[in-house]
């Protein structure tokens, strides 16, 4: 119930700011030259466009890479932990992860799902308890550490 509320809560009151985002962010992912900053002005705009701009292609490569090693530990590793079950669990995590930094930035409140991702990987895989560490580190991850290295720290 808390996922569906906090999803719904989000995209009722938010979706115009993630919508413009994503088209932004797929904007400069086609023109690789044109800068993000392009769309504002505002005083902090003109400051930061002197400076050189991290690529997009960097975000999206630190955000794959901990899930692809993850992939690969599992087919590396003999501990049967299913690659389903990883990619469910790290889709779950992408879904809840910008409507959970958008509460806490906005609340100072945040809502924690990794019980959450435990309890879906041990219906996904019942007697296995290495997929249950496993995928409880994955929750651990981006409910604990996520949003210290997020934007919620910069504002």
């Amino acid at each position: 119930m808390l996922v569906g509320t906090t999803v719904t809560y989000v995209i009722i009151s938010q979706y115009r700011l993630i919508w413009d985002t994503m088209k932004s962010f797929a904007r400069t992912i086609r023109h690789p030259n044109r800068k993000a900053l392009d769309d504002f002005d505002h005083p902090h705009s003109r400051l930061m466009s002197q400076y050189a701009e991290v690529p997009d292609w960097w975000y999206l490569v630190i955000f794959l890479s901990p899930g692809v090693q993850s992939l690969l530990h599992c087919i590396a590793w003999p501990s049967m932990v299913p690659v389903s079950t990883v990619i469910i669990i790290f889709m779950f995590n992408i879904a809840v992860y910008i409507p959970t930094l958008i509460i806490l930035s906005r609340t100072g409140y945040s809502t924690g799902f990794s019980t959450l991702a435990v309890l879906l990987s041990g219906y996904m895989d019942p007697g296995n308890p290495v997929t249950n560490i496993f995928n409880r580190m994955w929750g651990y991850n981006v409910d604990e550490a996520a949003p210290l290295y997020g934007f919620v720290n910069q504002q």
